[in-house]
């Protein structure tokens, strides 16, 4: 395996020239299986939990190439975020153009020096590499749109753009891009964040959906005790990968063939 500083530069190179890349934003069409992964944060076993599932499952189902999308949170709460990206880097380069990383809210240094990422890199003498760590967050996209599925880590914008080209423009550092990081719905699991962070409606989320021509969202960033996935407004679905040494159940999202989710409930899977 590379060492971790030459992954990173490899990795910053891959998402500056992803596919349909615009801005913000990565739009494409895609044809057979995909796989849809929640938060990780840190947990390598998790990681490779899912991925033995979802070959036996693909072995039995006799699906297609896989395509994998990531929803951000990589890092920080779990003991082992270093070995997971550079596990989950290793794997895209084996397949770059079927593995997609999008940004969450903890690809930002100022939680990592909360939350235990920056300490990890500390115990690792790794603290140089900080820097570099910071400019593969940046190069991260923040949404996907890979008709019939729209993906963030947190919510839609708000005010919902008019166009592609609002979305594409959106920063990290703006209040929308808060919202596409940050925001969850609007029910009983809700709790303010704080910070300017907000929830988003049924009607919002509908609006978000219309303008991107998709019939779901799919988002991470929140667990969801018991269950580890639910499903608003009949059309956003939560994932969450992790399960935070607390014995949380994990979901992620397989479907043979993503031109056939319209019961998407029904390709949620947990472990």
């Amino acid at each position: 395996m590379k060492d971790f500083k030459e992954l990173l530069k490899l990795d910053i190179l891959l998402n500056r020239t992803l596919a349909g890349r615009q801005g913000s934003l990565v739009r494409r069409e895609i044809d057979g299986a995909v796989v849809i992964v929640g938060d990780l944060h840190g947990e390598i076993e998790s990681l490779e939990q899912i991925i033995n599932r979802v070959s036996a499952i693909n072995r039995e189902v006799k699906g297609e190439d896989i395509n994998w999308f990531f929803l951000g949170d990589y890092v920080d709460r779990g003991p082992d975020s270093l070995e997971l990206l550079a596990r989950l880097i290793s794997f895209r380069l084996k397949k770059p153009d079927r593995v997609l990383f999008l940004r969450g809210n903890h690809e930002d240094w100022k939680m990592n020096l909360h939350y235990g990422f920056a300490w990890e890199l500390h115990l690792h003498n790794m603290d140089s590499l900080s820097g570099l760590i910071i400019k593969w967050y940046e190069s991260l996209p923040l949404i996907a749109v890979i008709p019939p599925v729209a993906m963030v880590h947190g919510g839609p914008p708000f005010p919902i753009p008019v166009s592609f080209k609002d979305i594409s423009d959106i920063s990290f550092k703006e209040t929308r891009g808060m919202h596409v990081l940050w925001s969850d719905p609007d029910d009983e699991y809700y709790m303010n964040r704080g910070g300017g962070t907000r929830a988003f409606n049924d009607r919002e989320c509908q609006d978000f959906l219309r303008l991107v021509e998709c019939s779901f969202l799919v988002r991470g960033h929140q667990h969801v005790p018991l269950k580890g996935y639910k499903i608003n407004f009949g059309t956003c679905i939560t994932l969450f990968s992790a399960a935070c040494g607390l014995g949380w159940p994990r979901s992620f999202i397989y479907a043979k063939d993503i031109n056939d989710m319209k019961n998407l409930h029904k390709h949620i899977y947990t472990l």
